[in-house]
């Protein structure tokens, strides 16, 4: 048995899912959203999230911990997104094997596990790819009142598609051939 942090990093909101692997079998072990606190300075702010996910990595035993890959345009809000990828990685580089999946290979995956076509890219895509690949509804996805929390979806997509890129779970859909 072995566990997969997958995080779906950013500043504001950051989505954690912590996959258990046991005899090539994936499961949820945990999946939730890190919201940082609005009342507090940025660098609180950030190390309250970087201090949450190390605390996650250690307590769960960590094989890998894997993170979207940040998406920066020129706009003064990335700052803070930049910084809090630059902290994640000065943090856990020394003690966990740190990987990134794209945002484009999430989506891929996504729209091979729906059956989509190359142009759906919505964020409830994600989510029913997820749902289909664990053959149930995944509650830790959803709020209470039904809006989906499309960050925690896409850290558990990511650490899925990835343990299934390594061969440490089987790949359960194959793309079509056109």
């Amino acid at each position: 048995m072995a566990n997969y942090l997958g995080v779906d990093l950013s500043y504001a909101k950051s989505g954690v899912a912590v996959i258990e692997v046991k005899d090539g079998k994936p499961s949820i072990k945990l999946a939730y959203l890190i919201k940082s606190d609005t009342s507090k300075e940025s660098h609180e702010r950030i190390d309250d999230t970087i201090t949450e996910l190390k605390y996650v990595a250690s307590k769960v035993g960590a094989e890998v911990v894997a993170k979207e890959s940040s998406i920066i345009r020129q706009v003064s809000s990335a700052t803070p997104v930049i910084k809090t990828h630059a902290v994640f990685e000065h943090e856990l580089a020394d003690k966990y094997r740190l990987v990134e999946v794209s945002n484009s290979t999430v989506k891929a995956w996504a729209r091979t596990v729906t059956g989509s076509d190359g142009k759906r890219k919505d964020k409830e895509m994600v989510a029913e790819a997820v749902e289909k690949y664990y053959g149930r509804k995944i509650d830790e996805i959803w709020t209470p009142r039904g809006a989906l929390l499309d960050d925690v979806a896409d850290a558990i997509a990511l650490m899925t598609l990835w343990l299934e890129k390594e061969g440490t779970i089987p790949t359960k859909y194959k793309r079509k051939k056109v």
